[in-house]
This record gives C-alpha cells, structure tokens and sequence, in this order.
C-alpha cells in the first residue's frame, strides 16, 4: 500500500489548460475515482501520475518521494488502459508474467505468481489461451493481472470497462473491487460514468475544465453537491429557480407557491436542486406541498418517471413500481410533497 500526494498540478497543451490547480491525497489503501466529462482533465491527471506526461507546475509524492521528474519506468506503478494492449502472440500466462520476466525473475517464481494472479482474476482455464480467444471482459481480466503482476505501489485505471456491454461491466467493476479490496492496494480509477465511479470508490473527485469541483464519498457527493455543475453530473436532479420571501426563515417563492427550506438564506433570488426521488405524490408533507399539472409518465424498468409541471418549471418524480399501484394520468392535476431538507441550495 502506498499513500499518494498530488500537489497544485498544472498542465497545459498548446496554450489549453488541461488541468489546474489540482491538489489531492490519496491515503494507503483507498480507491479514490476521478469522475467528469470527456475533456475535464482526468485522464491527464492520470497519466501525470504515471509519468506518461509531466506537469508544467506542482507536485507528485509518492510515499514521501517526489517522483514528479521519475521516469515512468522507476516508479512501480501499475496501469490499465482503455485498450487492452494485449500482446496478440502471447498466450494469457505469458501476458501476465511479461513484466515479471523484463525484471528478470526466475521462472519457478513468475509460474507461481501467474497461477496466484490467475485464481485472482478467475482465469484458471485460461493460461493457455491467446486474446484473440478471450471475451472483452476476460481481456480485461488479463490486462489487469498483468498490471498486478509486478507488485505495482499504486494502481491506475483509464476507463478500463468502457468498451464492454452494459451488464459485463457491472460484473466487472465488481470484480474489480473485490480484487483492490483483497490487495488493498491504493487505486485511481478515471471514468466518465457517474455509476461506476459512485458505486466502486471510497471518494469521488469530480473534474470539470481541468478544475476540482467536488471531492466526497459517493454518499456525500450525491447528497449534497457542491454547486449545480456536480448536481446535474451527478444523478437526475430537478433545478428551480425561485424567490426569497423570508431569508431568516428559508420560505421562499415558485410562481405563486411557497416552499419552506431548513436553513436561512441570502440574497432575493436561488437555484434549488430536488432529487426526483424526493418528491412524493400527495400532501404528505404539510409544510412544503406544490400543485402542478402531470405532463409525463415514463416507465423505466423498476421505476415510474412522473413530470409535473408547477408554475411553468419541470419537476421529474421518480417512483417505484412497488410504491406506486395508481399513477396520475397526463394532463391531471397533483399534488407534490417535498420535505424541507430535500431542498439543496446551488452554488
């Protein structure tokens, strides 16, 4: 396990900057994802980290070592790209132990260690075999195992289940986690996916433009983001734009309507964020209940998506099946209860 601290790194190319100002520690053990848009920096950072490109400004210490102008070569770091860079002539036992023979181990040494990472990955069967006669997510395995196989201080991955179907890669991520859990090995993980980043991590740093917009556990990150750009990344969220009627008191306007907030608030006019799933159908909630006008009902699997018009702005609310044996018709009128504490203040 090794602890990670990146310090005030910048970079630009071609007078873009691509990352700025990034500053973060990644302690012994933890998985830690960098989550954005395609663009926002996270892959740069990642390959900073590798040494595959050097920062303009700032710091990488690994374990108290500065590595920032070590060659990649000389930090023992392991990485796993989107592309599986495979080598095609080599069977899946001789990709893995191809580090393990570059350094020079002995032979009884590397067939011990790939036996132990090919019960890792759950690719016995497999040793023999060539990519070509692999699935993507058995690829994958194997582009991973190799990875491990030198005993890397720190683990990168590049978007490693992009390129994999839907329900291959919640098998994997889950694979994936289970494997740094049993290393308890120190991990980054780039992703653009909002799913697996929360689900996978211990905490997420969310990028934009290059920039640190949030850093959390997936909990937190979810629960209260930080300003609107995380709020709208991160899950479906349902934006108001309202006006302050009482800034000690949190009651505040939607058109006619009123909502009461669980805080003071400043100035005359906000943007508030509502998870979908916050909102119930009724008068449950005596404090905060909106009338609108269904203009929706999409059915999503386990999930019923009801939009409701109120005062000329959009609310989505979700319900499950279970939850919801009568659903309001399109065109009907509703009542919405949301409670106080679901209401998020925007930056």
């Amino acid at each position: 396990m090794a602890r990670l601290a990146l310090l005030q790194l910048r970079k630009v190319f071609n007078g873009v900057v691509a990352v700025e100002d990034f500053t973060l520690t990644v302690e012994h053990g933890e998985f830690v994802a960098l989550l954005g848009p395609s663009g926002c920096g996270k892959t740069t950072t990642l390959r900073m980290i590798a040494g595959l490109e050097r920062p303009d400004s700032g710091r990488i210490v690994l374990d108290d070592q500065d590595i920032t102008n070590v060659p990649p070569n000389k930090r023992n770091i392991g990485m796993v790209f989107q592309s599986y860079a495979l080598f095609p002539n080599m069977t899946v036992a001789q990709n893995i132990g191809y580090g393990l023979r570059i350094a020079g181990k002995p032979r009884a040494e590397i067939e011990a260690h790939v036996r132990a990472l090919l019960q890792l990955v759950k690719l016995e069967d497999c040793a023999q075999r060539y990519p070509h006669q692999l699935s993507g997510g058995q690829q994958q395995r194997v582009a991973l195992a190799r990875a491990l196989a030198v005993q890397p201080r720190i683990l990168l991955l590049d978007e490693p289940l992009s390129a994999l179907d839907a329900q291959i890669r919640i098998e994997l991520r889950q694979e994936v986690r289970r494997i740094q859990r049993e290393l308890g090995i120190t991990t980054v993980y780039v992703t653009h996916d909002q799913e697996e980043a929360l689900s996978l991590s211990d905490r997420v740093v969310v990028m934009h433009r290059g920039r640190i917009e949030q850093i959390g556990t997936p909990h937190s990150i979810y629960s209260t983001p930080a300003n609107e750009f995380v709020a709208r990344f991160i899950g479906n969220i349902n934006l108001l734009h309202v006006d302050v009627l009482n800034a000690e008191t949190g009651l505040v306007r939607l058109g006619k309507q009123t909502l009461h907030l669980d805080r003071p608030v400043s100035g005359s006019a906000l943007r508030i964020g509502v998870r979908p799933e916050s909102i119930k159908i009724g008068t449950q909630n005596a404090h905060n209940v909106l009338l609108g006008r269904v203009v929706s009902v999409t059915y999503l699997g386990a999930l019923v998506r009801v939009r409701v018009d109120v005062e000329g702005q959009p609310l989505d609310v979700d319900l499950f099946h279970a939850d919801a044996p009568t659903l309001p018709s399109v065109g009907e009128q509703c009542h919405l209860s949301i409670p106080a504490h679901a209401c998020k203040l925007l930056a």
